[in-house]
């Protein structure tokens, strides 16, 4: 079962063109090794894995923050599937299904972005005042039920408009809620932001349920630690969360020995990647949830793709010549 898993995975990540890749090849064929791996090689992947390890313990959310974040969640969908139930208040649609999305629901997110993301899936889409009265409802809703307890000030709730819905948040933790609707309805959507927004947040449904089928362990750590160098990095910004998440599992997965690679040499690969071009007009890897016809990059402008190129051979110098705590920020 885990190997016909693995090659799903690695057929649904086959690039459309790929750059210069060691692990898409037979090396031994093509590229013979004159002599062994020495120690440094030793040494320098060794250290990768332990700074990587360092640095997910560092990622990972608190026991607090989870705890927070969780009860907010939970309270939050408990209101909404009690509307599910009477939808006389909101008469121009019905809630047809909830479901979570993002980092919380694919396990990578990480500490201090305490954000869990709900997508309501409504028969057909509201207008922009009839968001912000189920928000308000929800808001009403969920503060009666906190009134019969005992709140600190730090846990009050508080509400916020969003392009893609609305956020519901207190000092701890935040849900963000947001609102799509079938596909069929998105092109009779007027307004030009909220038909963006609603392709957004049904995207994210096909990422999070891609990501549940194919992704593993490693693939997370990966993805925690990226997005990570990707936020501290100005020239990297141009890279979305779904583009970080599969070119995590295209680097521990697609490659020629049909075997998932190490957390380190998975990260090497794709900082390699990167730096060769993989997120260029001429290369790119078809994104799986949009029938392969597009790549995951081909919204980058060409400045973007060179400023990726770039920030990302620099950090590649950096990772070879051991300073990878430098590039984790681990010393600091």
């Amino acid at each position: 079962m885990h190997d016909q898993k693995f090659q799903r995975t690695r057929q649904l990540f086959n690039p459309i063109l790929s750059p210069f890749d060691l692990p898409s090849i037979d090396e031994s064929l093509y590229f013979p090794k004159v002599k062994e791996s020495d120690n440094d090689s030793i040494i320098l992947y060794t250290n990768l894995l332990n700074s990587l390890y360092r640095k997910n313990t560092q990622l990972n959310p608190s026991n607090f923050e989870g705890f927070t974040l969780n009860e907010l969640v939970t309270k939050v969908i408990s209101i909404i599937r009690n509307m599910m139930c009477s939808q006389s208040e909101f008469q121009a649609f019905r809630i047809k299904e909830i479901l979570q999305v993002g980092s919380f629901k694919n396990g990578t997110m990480r500490s201090g972005k305490n954000v869990a993301d709900i997508l309501i899936l409504v028969d057909r889409i509201p207008s922009l005042m009839l968001i912000q009265e189920m928000s308000v409802r929800i808001h009403a809703l969920l503060n009666d039920m906190q009134s019969i307890q005992i709140v600190p000030k730090c846990e009050y709730l508080s509400i916020e408009m969003t392009q893609k819905g609305f956020d519901i948040y207190n000092d701890s933790a935040r849900v963000s809620v947001l609102i799509g609707t079938y596909p069929q309805n998105v092109d009779k959507i007027l307004d030009e932001k909220l038909r963006i927004a609603v392709k957004h947040n049904i995207a994210a449904i096909h990422h999070s349920k891609f990501l549940e089928e194919n992704s593993n362990p490693f693939a997370k750590i990966l993805s925690r630690v990226l997005k990570f160098i990707v936020e501290r990095n100005v020239k990297l910004s141009a890279i979305n969360p779904w583009m970080v998440d599969a070119l995590a599992c295209y680097s521990i997965f697609s490659n020629y020995l049909n075997q998932p690679l190490s957390l380190n040499q998975a990260f090497l690969r794709a900082f390699q990647l990167l730096s060769a071009g993989i997120f260029t007009i001429s290369f790119g890897v078809p994104d799986p949830c949009k029938n392969f016809q597009l790549s995951i990059n081909q919204h980058l402008l060409a400045t973007e793709e060179m400023d990726i190129i770039e920030a990302a051979q620099a950090i590649l110098n950096k990772i070879l010549a051991g300073k990878v705590d430098e590039v984790l920020e681990l010393n600091e």
